[in-house]
């Protein structure tokens, strides 16, 4: 997450130099706040001066779209290795579950083996 938002950030101080010189009509701001380049034929980055924000601007018929990036600024909740352990007890957890059934069907299988050793035991005294 921090790649990207060094990435971005990166791409608005190379591209500072050569910014878009005119807002599109149907952005209501005033035009000394935002700076936007253009990324693509149809996608544009905007961004806010006053608050930092940066949001990705697409091109719908006559319509601007923008999807900003006030989130990726958050600090995650947990950290990168909080979140691997997490997810390895998680793993291991789900291990251990897979184990008990695995433990679980198998002595079914010996109740059922056993059930069929004794069905058969009883079928050749029978027949003697």
């Amino acid at each position: 997450m921090k790649a990207l938002l060094l990435s971005l950030v990166a791409v608005f101080f190379i591209s500072s130099a050569a910014p878009v010189s005119a807002a599109p009509k149907n952005m209501k701001a005033d035009p000394g706040i935002y700076q936007i380049v253009k990324a693509t034929e149809n996608r544009v980055w905007r961004l806010n001066k006053n608050s930092g924000e940066i949001s990705v601007c697409t091109l719908d018929g006559e319509h601007l779209l923008c999807t900003s990036s006030s989130n990726a600024t958050d600090i995650p909740k947990q950290s990168y290795a909080e979140r691997q352990a997490a997810k390895q007890r998680s793993l291991e957890a789900e291990k251990m579950r897979r184990e008990e059934q695995r433990k679980k069907d198998l002595a079914f299988l010996d109740r059922v083996i056993e059930a069929v050793r004794s069905l058969v035991r009883a079928s050749v005294e029978s027949e003697k």
